[in-house]
């Protein structure tokens, strides 16, 4: 299912076409509680930059804005977990969905920003009551996300910040019984919430880590490098991920020792990238392939380069030693 920006109808298998601006809502109470509006601090950068856009939209885009802002808020499901801070295990299949929108963010032929959510997590929403409201609220808060539609707002920010809180980044099914061994409430489908608190909060070390872990265990998966053009490649593709945590992780657990050694400036980055996801997804078969590759070019690269290409080769050797392929 792809998202544009034309009027917001659902359909169940075809494409998703919408024209939705959501506009920044604020509200501060005067109880001398503190407010969960507070806890917003970690992302006070997200919060200025989707201030700044909302800023520059035109006078037509704002009314639009605005505009959408008061239909959201007459959302059943926009009521349940925004206004009546619910912190509902059965509302991760929806926070799930729009994770999984998030992440596929793209940019069309058209250069028109979509995404896409997978028809089976839509599939899980349908049967919960009043599915047409659950999507309707998925769809809107998704296309918050998008770099022209202005940010989520800080009420939304909120409810999120309070579902990581208790449910984490990630998680699989699993059922919760009081001391009386009476079930209190159940998980019943695995959720990623680590593609929404990347754009929420990007140097977060454990969001970062989530993006990898969720993937591990099979929760989520890695979309293909050429599929779109992806606004976030770090959330998107394996690709993505392993060049963002070169850049600014450098130390990250998920990058291998040696992998920015100086003998690396005779390969190109693709090489580089290529062996780092073999080792990410423990490719034994695809890492002796590359070794034997490397094996059999050797002299030709020294002749290239002035050096063979035994230091490629004893650290493919050593990352198949730690994977335990032989």
């Amino acid at each position: 299912m792809s998202i544009n920006t034309l009027p917001l109808r659902y359909h169940k298998i075809a494409k998703i076409t919408l024209l939705i601006l959501i506009g920044f809502v604020s509200s501060c109470s005067n109880n001398s509680k503190k407010s969960p509006l507070d806890e917003l601090w970690k992302y006070q950068d997200y919060i200025k930059d989707s201030e700044k856009i909302t800023s520059q939209l035109d006078s037509l885009a704002l009314s639009q804005r605005n505009l959408a802002i008061e239909k959201l808020k007459q959302n059943n499901t926009y009521i349940q977990i925004v206004d009546s801070l619910q912190t509902n295990p059965e509302y991760l299949v929806i926070l799930n969905a729009i994770n999984d929108g998030v992440r596929s963010s793209y940019v069309n032929q058209e250069g028109k920003e979509m995404f896409s959510i997978d028809e089976s997590l839509l599939a899980k929403v349908e049967r919960l009551p009043n599915a047409d409201d659950k999507i309707e609220f998925i769809i809107n808060v998704t296309l918050l996300t998008l770099p022209n539609k202005g940010g989520l707002t800080q009420p939304i920010l909120s409810s999120l910040n309070r579902y990581q809180k208790r449910f984490n980044y990630y998680g699989l099914p699993q059922t919760f019984y009081n001391t009386k061994g009476e079930k209190k409430w159940s998980i019943d489908y695995p959720y990623d919430l680590s593609a929404i608190f990347n754009i929420l909060d990007p140097n977060n070390k454990k969001a970062i880590n989530a993006l990898y872990e969720a993937k591990s265990k099979g929760i989520s998966n890695w979309f293909t490098a050429n599929d779109k053009k992806f606004i976030n490649p770090r959330l998107a593709t394996v690709e993505g991920y392993i060049k963002f945590l070169k850049s600014n992780h450098k130390r990250s657990d998920h990058l291998p020792d040696n992998y920015d050694s100086e003998f690396w400036e005779n390969y190109d980055e693709e090489v580089n990238i290529r062996i780092i996801k073999m080792i990410l997804f423990k490719d034994c078969k695809g890492l002796q392939k590359e070794f034997d590759i490397a094996d059999k070019n050797s002299e030709s690269q020294r002749i290239r380069t002035g050096s063979g290409n035994v230091q490629l080769m004893n650290f493919i050797n050593s990352q198949m030693i730690k994977m335990d392929c032989f």
